[in-house]
């Protein structure tokens, strides 16, 4: 008897000794033992704990094996370390440093954190790090944006892979990622979607923002329709519970461009903490169009106990851009006095050197705008394995154009212009509300999430549309802006009012359980309500129309990761997302008839950390398909009807590595095949084959920074290359691809840091994207040179 009892018993009792435990303390910078702090426990088996009193934690019942045990809490930087559970019990002590503490680490562009084990608010709102989410996200935080001297958000995202950007007159943050641009790449900010990206975003300043994160692919079950080839999620910074910090920089250069930021963070008693930044900046510009930008940021976090945090904030934005630059026009090859290859054109037009510092707008020229964004979250983590989360928010916009934006060349030696008048008064309010759970069904872990979003758009918007006196392109009179009157802005629908509400509401759900000890499903479904009232009125027509469209879109996901190894995953993925055929704030009549487009999306592909952590590479392979775009009908050319598709294939790669603890280097390429596969347009011609406008097939980044041994100096330098880009579907105007380079020197005293930056250092003559027509270019900025001055204490 005992003998069988024995048998039936000995795999059991050797399984229980073979289970062990991961315990530790978790430390703050001070080396005060930190409360209420997550820690999860991923590898051969998975666990969550949360901290006590005195900062300990413990997981049980783990096997051996390999681990990384994670912690992270509001207002630290997540930290993360890999062990080895052999038997019994293994420890892991932590340290979480302040958000501010973890910025400074990079105060020379060597060596900045490594982002696979980053939670991103961008790519889930499970908590998930990057490594675990079956999708390509890049991140670059608010020590690399200054550390490269990335002023603005444009010049960030310029330098991230697989993106281009540009500031154009109509819409001053413009993107392409994957093939597609425009309002198919959603612009958050803390993970909010306002509307479709070209109507709110603007070019602000790096020193706002904590860190940016871009999430590529069709992302709809997260922020709704129009997220079809990615998402880019400005994320603000946070109060610093641990210390008082702050920091001060300067900088003036080229073109009399200056720049003075600064920021203050620290405790306020011992539950609460408080944060402030100040930017601004301005600047001539290359084309005699001046303009200036302001932030102002503030917030306040308050502790109410060790699992309950509430947050306030409040941002305010202004830009003033006087007689904005809205691009070069082409001109005849036989008129221009310095012709270029910088753009081919069936015409023969070109790019003329001469006109590089050229601006074609009127000298009265308007183009501001002033933000109000002001927040207030909740975070309460109701049980180890249960938290909520709720954010009220309400936004508040006014921007005003009035310039000259269209250019065409006109024979013999003019150039026409169009003359436009718009004015956004948009308010924006809503909350988000989610809850989330971390917990076991039997040995497999289980993150779940549900919530619901309600807000509402209130916009009002006066458009105006005509022409003005053409120029002569070498020495234009460039005149006055028009008044508003129907004498000046002739026609029906070009002196019109639209008055737009915008309503939705939506709910969703996401969920990543452990299907086995290695593999990880993620999958994630959303449903939205959308309702649009608009009224428009035509002051020339003497005509009001009223009109209202409901939508019901439905978009899902689901993913795979598997754990290749501790620190190599497999993902793969497939989306489904939707996207209306215009802006919604702005869409007409007829084009408010037409369904919702349709996209889908495999992506499949590699993310691995190598060499002990000093490597991160990331791999992947895609393809995204828009169905049921804007085509002509192929009985009758006279008639717009859905039915036409684009679609984009790739690769993407990236890699980061300190090669030595004073070697930083940093590369990524995307290459990509971005098509028409059908596409009529008038008369019946196909562009089925033709790369959409703006979309570069070719981008690569590369950096490197290396420190000095034996003098405080840091040198560093790369490169951005973007691919040829065609103007217009027929793809009868190429402009050409393009290579900028830049370098600088920091010399670090006890006081600062002191930069000398030059940009475009080769002064390229180059096209980044088409302007306020297919017949003119956004040109790049020449070589400038900068002297910055970085304080921090």
């Amino acid at each position: 008897m005992w003998l069988i009892a024995a048998v039936i018993l000995a795999p059991a009792l050797a399984n229980a000794q073979e289970r062990g435990v991961i315990e530790g303390v978790v430390r703050d910078a001070t080396g005060a033992e930190v409360q209420g702090a997550r820690v999860d426990v991923t590898g051969a088996a998975s666990g969550t704990a949360v901290t006590d009193a005195v900062g300990r934690f413990r997981v049980e019942n783990l096997p051996p094996g390999r681990y990384t045990v994670r912690a992270e809490l509001s207002g630290f930087a997540p930290v993360v370390m890999p062990l080895e559970l052999v038997s019994g019990a293994a420890t892991a002590d932590l340290r979480l440093d302040s958000v501010i503490a973890a910025e400074s680490i990079t105060v020379s562009g060597v060596g900045p954190q490594p982002q696979l084990d980053t939670s991103t608010e961008a790519g889930s709102r499970l908590g998930l790090t990057n490594r675990e989410i079956p999708a390509i996200i890049n991140i670059i935080t608010f020590a690399e944006t200054q550390a490269r001297g990335l002023k603005t958000v444009i010049d960030a995202l310029d330098r991230m892979p697989g993106v281009a950007s540009t500031h154009t007159g109509g819409s001053p943050l413009t993107m392409a990622i994957r093939g597609f641009t425009g309002g198919a790449v959603s612009v958050l900010y803390d993970g909010t979607r306002l509307t479709t990206s070209t109507m709110v975003g603007r070019n602000q300043d790096s020193w706002s923002f904590d860190r940016i994160e871009v999430l590529k692919g069709p992302s709809s079950v997260l922020y709704g329709e129009g997220a079809l080839a990615g998402s880019v999620n400005f994320i603000s910074k946070r109060a610093d519970f641990t210390r008082r910090r702050g920091g001060l920089l300067v900088s003036y250069g080229s073109l009399n461009s200056g720049r003075l930021a600064a920021e203050a963070t620290g405790p306020l008693g011992s539950r609460a903490a408080y944060r402030a930044d100040f930017v601004g900046s301005t600047t001539d510009g290359n084309n005699s169009n001046q303009f200036r930008t302001l932030a102002m940021s503030g917030g306040v976090d308050v502790r109410l106990k060790p699992t309950l945090t509430v947050a306030v904030s409040a941002e305010h934005f202004r830009d003033d851009y006087d007689t904005e630059y809205w691009g070069t026009p082409l001109i005849a090859r036989s008129l221009a006095r310095e012709p270029t290859d910088v753009v081919s054109d069936s015409r023969d037009l070109v790019l003329d050197r001469a006109l590089r510092k050229t601006n074609f707008n009127v000298t009265d020229g308007v183009m501001d705008s002033e933000t109000t964004w002001v927040r207030g979250k909740l975070e309460w983590q109701l049980s180890p394995g249960w938290r909520l989360n709720t954010e009220g928010y309400t936004y508040d916009t006014t921007r005003r154009w009035r310039n000259l934006e269209g250019y065409g060349f006109v024979a013999p030696a003019s150039i026409s212009r169009s003359t436009v008048l718009i004015d956004f008064d948009h308010q924006f309010y809503g909350n988000r509300t989610t809850l989330a759970s971390d917990t076991r069904f039997g040995n497999r872990r289980n993150r779940f999430m549900a919530g619901a979003e309600a807000n509402r758009n209130t916009f009002f918007n006066p458009r105006r549309f005509g022409t003005t006196t053409a120029v002569d392109p070498f020495n234009p009179v460039r005149g006055l802006f028009p008044e508003d009157t129907a004498a000046n802005f002739p026609g029906a629908g070009n002196r019109t009012n639209f008055d737009t509400e915008l309503s939705l509401g939506a709910v969703f759900m996401e969920d990543a359980i452990s299907v086995a000890p290695r593999i990880t499903a993620v999958a994630g479904v959303r449903h939205d309500w959308l309702t649009v009232d608009r009224v428009i009125t035509d002051l020339n027509a003497g005509t009001r129309t009223a009109f209202t469209r409901k939508f019901g879109p439905t978009s899902w996901r689901t993913g795979v990761v598997f754990d290749a190894a501790a620190q190599t995953q497999l993902f793969g993925q497939y989306t489904y997302a939707v996207a209306p055929v215009a802006t919604v704030l702005v869409i007409s009549q007829t084009n408010l008839n037409f369904k919702l487009t349709t996209g889908d999306s495999w992506e499949g592909g590699v993310k691995s950390t190598l060499a002990g952590g000093r490597v991160e590479t990331t791999a992947s392979i895609f393809t995204i398909t828009q169905d049921d775009i804007l085509t002509r009908d192929p009985i009758n050319f006279n008639l717009t009807v859905q039915g036409g598709t684009q679609k984009s294939t790739g690769v993407e790669l990236t890699a980061a590595a300190n090669l030595t603890p004073r070697w930083r280097l940093d590369a990524n390429a995307t290459f990509m095949d971005a098509r028409f596969v059908n596409l009529l347009e008038a008369g019946g011609v196909s562009r089925a084959g033709n790369v959409p406008p703006n979309a570069p097939e070719r981008l690569v980044g590369f950096w490197t920074a290396y420190d000095l041994s034996a003098l405080p100096l840091t040198v560093a330098g790369g490169l951005r290359y973007q691919g040829r880009i065609f103007a217009n579907t027929a793809n009868t105007t190429r402009v050409s691809d393009f290579t900028v380079l830049d370098a600088q020197a920091t010399w670090r005293t006890r006081s600062g840091d002191i930069t000398l930056r030059a940009r475009n250092l080769t002064d390229t003559l180059y096209a980044s994207w088409t302007g306020g027509s297919a017949n003119q270019v956004q040109l790049g900025a020449p070589r400038t040179i900068d002297l910055t001055y970085h304080v921090r204490f």
